[in-house]
C-alpha cells in the first residue's frame, strides 16, 4: 500500500507538471502554428485528457483515482483553451467572461459528479469572475458608491450562503466551508470602513455585529464547531481593531489615546473576569483560548497605539533607548518572571515586545537588536503555551532577518541562512510539532524567495530553482511514505506556488519554461508507470463516476467543444467581414493572469470628454467613428445610449459605429485594448507600434487585426 501511495503521488506530480507546461506553452503565444491550428490543438488537449479518463475508468480498476484526476485536468485544460482563444483573437485578457465560460462546465461537472475538486474549481472561478468584473486589469471603473456597495455586499452574501450549504452538507466541501466564510468576513470588514462607504458603512457595521453575535451562539451552542469558533473570533478581533484605528484617524488627540489605553485595560480585566465563569466543557475550552488570543491581539494594538500616540503628542522628541528599557523593565521582564493570568501576562508581554521591536528599529545600534533577540529566546523558554511559543518563534525569525539585513542587504545570503536555520530547527525532535511545522513553512518561504531573485548569477539562479524543485519532491514523497499529513500538505502548497510563480518569472521565457515542464512531466509519468508495473497491488476502489455519469459528462464535453468552436468561428467571421479601420495607439506592456504577455492599448477614442460622469459605470454605449484627413478614424461627436442619440445623427459614407462600455469619468472600453504578444517583448517595443488596424462588424463588435509602425 505504501508503494501505491507513492505511485499516486508521482502521477499527480506528472499531471500538474503537464498542465503547467501546456499553460505556459499557450501563454508564450508561439508563432509556429497559425490560428486554425492553435484552435484545433487547444481543443485536442482537453479532449485527450477526457479520453484518458474514460479509458482508465474502463480498463484500470486499480487506478480509478487517475480517472478522476485526468477528468479534473480536462476541465482545467478547457479553461486554458478558452484563454488561448482570447489570446489568438486578442480578446478577453483577464476578462470576467473568460472565467464565466470556464465556470459553466465546471459547475455542471460538480453537480453531476459531486466530486470535491469540481466544487472547489467552481467556487474559485466564480470568485475570480466577480473579482475581474469588479476590478478589471488594465483599467479602473469609477463605480457609483451605492452600486459598488451592493456588488460587494452581494458577493459577501453569496459566499456566506455557499459556506452555509457546505456546512449543512448540501454539498460536501470543507474547503468551501472555510474559504466562503473567510471571503465573507473580508468583504464585510471592507464594507464596514465608514470613510469608504459613508452611510452604508454604518449599516454594515451594525449588521456585521449582529452576524458575529449569531455566529458565536450558533457555533458554540447550536452546532458546536471549534474551527468556525476560532474563525469567528479572529474576524471579531480584526473588526474591533479596525474600528479602533478608524476612530484614531478621526480623533488624533491626547484624550482619545487615553480612552484607547483605558479600553485595552478594560478588555483585559473583563476577559479575566469572564474566564472565571467558563466551565471545562470542550467547546468552552475553545472559547477560552479564543478569548485569550483575541483580547491579547486587540489590547496589544490598542496599548501600543495609545502609548506612542500620547508620547508623540506630549513630547517633541522621543528617546527610543529609554522606551526600549522601560518596556523591558515594566512589561516584558515581569511577564516572563511571574505566571499571571494569561490575558494579563500575554498582553503585557506582547505590548513590551512590540515597543522594544519598534524602539530597536529606530535605533542604529546593533546592540538593541541582539539584546531583543536574546530576550525573545529566553521568552520562548519561559512560556508554556504552545501558541505563545509559536509567537516567540515567529518574532525570533523576524529579528534574525533584521540582524542579517544589517550585515548584508543581499537576500540571496539572508534567505539561505534563515532557510538553513529553520530546517535545522525542524529536525530538532524536542521541539513541539507546531513549532516544527512553523519552521518548515518559514524555511520554505525563504527558499521560495531565493527562486524569485533575478539579478544574481545564472548558475546561482538555476541552483536555487533546481534545489527547491528537488526539495519539494523529497518532502512530498517522504511525508507521504511516513504518513506525515501536515508536511505533505505544506509540500504540495509550496509545489503549486512554485509552479505558479515561475509564470511571472522573467529570467527565462515562457516557451523554454513550458518545454522544461513538459519534459519533466513526461519523465514523472514514465517513472510512475514503471513503478506501477513493478509493484502491482490489487486494489479495487469501486466504480468511477466517469462510468456512472458517462452520458451527462459527454454532454458537458460536447458543450465545451461547442463553446470553443463558437468563439473561434465568430472571431474568424469578424476578421474576414468587418469594416476595416485605422486607429492611433499608445501601447503599454502587461502580463495576463493566464494568457501571457500583452499590450494594453490606449486609443484616442477611449476618452470622450463630453461623457464626463453622465452615465453609470458598466453601461453599454455605441460610438460613431469617422475618418479624418490623416486616414485615422476618430470620434465623430455622436454616441448612442439606451437607443437615444446625444444629438441628431445622419450617417455619412465611411462612418463606423462601434460598441463600447462606459467605465467612468470620461472613459470607454471597446474590447480591443489588449494585444497579445509572442514571448519576445523587446521585439515589439523596438518595433515602436503606433497604429492599430481593427475590424468592426455590422453589429458594432470589434477585433484587432494587426499593429504596425507608421
Amino acid at each position: 500500500m505504501a508503494q501505491l501511495r507513492l505511485i499516486r503521488t508521482g502521477y499527480l506530480m506528472a499531471i500538474s507538471l503537464l498542465l503547467a507546461g501546456i499553460s505556459y506553452f499557450f501563454a508564450s503565444n508561439w508563432q509556429g502554428f497559425d490560428r486554425e491550428e492553435k484552435v484545433v490543438f487547444s481543443v485536442s488537449i482537453f479532449i485527450i485528457f477526457y479520453l484518458v479518463s474514460f479509458i482508465v475508468s474502463k480498463l484500470l480498476e486499480r487506478h480509478l483515482f487517475l480517472s478522476r484526476w485526468t477528468m479534473v485536468a480536462g476541465a482545467v485544460s478547457f479553461g486554458i483553451s478558452v484563454g488561448l482563444i482570447g489570446q489568438i483573437y486578442n480578446s478577453h485578457a483577464d476578462s470576467y467572461w473568460l472565467f464565466l465560460i470556464w465556470l459553466l462546465p465546471a459547475l455542471i461537472f460538480s453537480i453531476v459528479t459531486k466530486y470535491q475538486p469540481f466544487y472547489i474549481m467552481s467556487f474559485i472561478l466564480a470568485n475570480l469572475a466577480f473579482a475581474f468584473y469588479y476590478d478589471p486589469q488594465g483599467y479602473s471603473i469609477d463605480w457609483v458608491p451605492w452600486k459598488e456597495f451592493i456588488l460587494l455586499f452581494s458577493a459577501a452574501i453569496v459566499n456566506l450562503l455557499l459556506a452555509s450549504f457546505a456546512a449543512k452538507g448540501i454539498f460536501h466541501s470543507p474547503v468551501i466551508k472555510y474559504m466562503g466564510l473567510i471571503i465573507f468576513h473580508l468583504y464585510s470588514l471592507y464594507l464596514g470602513i465608514v470613510h469608504e462607504f459613508h452611510g452604508f458603512g454604518w449599516f454594515m457595521n451594525a449588521l456585521y455585529i449582529v452576524l458575529l453575535t449569531l455566529s458565536f451562539y450558533y457555533f458554540l451552542k447550536v452546532n458546536p464547531h471549534k474551527g468556525l469558533v476560532f474563525l469567528t473570533g479572529t474576524a471579531s478581533a480584526v473588526f474591533i481593531v479596525m474600528k479602533g484605528l478608524e476612530l484614531m484617524s478621526e480623533f488624533y488627540q491626547e484624550f482619545f489615546f487615553f480612552i484607547l489605553l483605558g479600553a485595552a485595560v478594560l478588555l483585559v480585566a473583563g476577559s479575566v473576569w469572564l474566564l472565571k465563569y467558563i466551565s471545562s466543557h470542550p467547546m468552552n475550552r475553545v472559547l477560552r483560548n479564543m478569548i485569550i488570543m483575541s483580547v491579547t491581539f486587540i489590547a496589544t494594538i490598542f496599548a501600543v497605539a495609545a502609548i506612542f500616540g500620547i508620547t508623540t503628542l506630549i513630547f517633541s522628541d522621543i528617546n527610543f533607548a529609554i522606551w526600549f528599557f522601560l518596556s523591558l523593565i515594566i512589561l516584558a521582564a515581569p511577564s516572563l518572571y511571574f505566571k499571571w493570568t494569561p490575558p494579563i501576562r500575554y498582553t503585557m508581554l506582547s505590548t513590551g515586545y512590540a515597543i522594544m521591536f519598534l524602539s530597536s528599529s529606530f535605533n542604529d545600534k546593533v546592540f538593541y537588536q541582539v539584546f531583543l533577540l536574546a530576550v525573545l529566546i529566553l521568552g520562548m523558554w519561559r512560556v508554556s503555551s504552545i501558541g505563545m511559543r509559536v509567537f516567540h518563534y515567529l518574532l525570533i525569525n523576524a529579528e534574525a532577518f533584521i540582524l542579517l539585513n544589517q550585515w548584508t542587504h543581499e537576500f540571496r545570503w539572508i534567505g539561505l541562512i534563515i532557510f538553513v536555520l529553520n530546517l535545522s530547527c525542524y529536525f530538532l525532535r524536542k521541539m513541539e510539532k507546531q513549532i516544527r511545522w512553523t519552521a518548515i513553512v518559514l524555511g520554505l518561504s525563504n527558499f521560495l524567495g531565493l527562486t524569485m531573485l533575478e539579478n544574481i548569477p545564472s548558475a546561482l539562479y538555476f541552483l536555487y530553482n533546481i534545489g527547491f524543485f528537488v526539495l519539494m519532491i523529497v518532502i512530498i514523497y517522504i511525508s507521504k511514505r511516513n504518513k506525515m499529513h501536515i508536511e505533505w500538505c505544506i509540500g504540495w502548497i509550496f509545489w503549486f506556488i512554485f509552479l505558479a510563480n515561475k509564470y511571472y518569472d522573467l529570467a527565462w521565457n515562457l516557451f523554454n519554461k513550458s518545454l522544461s515542464l513538459l519534459i519533466m512531466g513526461i519523465i514523472f509519468l514514465a517513472f510512475s508507470i514503471y513503478f506501477d508495473r513493478k509493484y502491482p497491488e490489487k486494489v479495487r476502489e469501486g466504480v468511477s463516476f466517469v462510468q456512472k455519469k458517462g452520458l451527462p459528462i459527454l454532454v458537458v464535453v460536447l458543450l465545451q467543444i461547442g463553446l470553443i468552436s463558437y468563439q473561434a468561428a465568430s472571431n474568424e467571421n469578424l476578421l474576414r467581414s468587418g469594416s476595416y479601420i485605422r486607429l492611433s495607439i499608445e501601447p503599454m506592456e502587461l502580463r495576463s493572469f493566464m494568457q501571457g504577455d500583452y499590450l494594453h492599448i490606449n486609443y484616442n477614442i477611449n476618452t470622450i470628454p463630453e461623457l464626463q460622469n453622465k452615465l453609470q459605470a458598466k453601461r453599454k454605449i455605441q460610438v460613431v467613428l469617422r475618418k479624418d484627413l490623416d486616414g485615422y478614424w476618430k470620434y465623430a461627436g455622436y454616441y448612442q445610449h439606451d437607443g437615444n442619440w446625444n444629438k441628431p445623427y445622419e450617417k455619412e459614407a465611411g462612418d463606423v459605429i462601434i460598441n463600447g462600455t462606459y467605465v467612468g469619468w470620461e472613459n470607454i472600453e471597446y474590447g480591443i485594448e489588449k494585444y497579445f504578444l509572442a514571448d519576445d517583448i523587446q521585439r515589439v517595443f523596438s518595433n515602436g507600434a503606433n497604429t492599430a488596424y481593427v475590424r468592426v462588424s455590422e453589429n458594432g463588435n470589434a477585433i484587432i487585426y494587426k499593429l504596425t509602425k507608421e
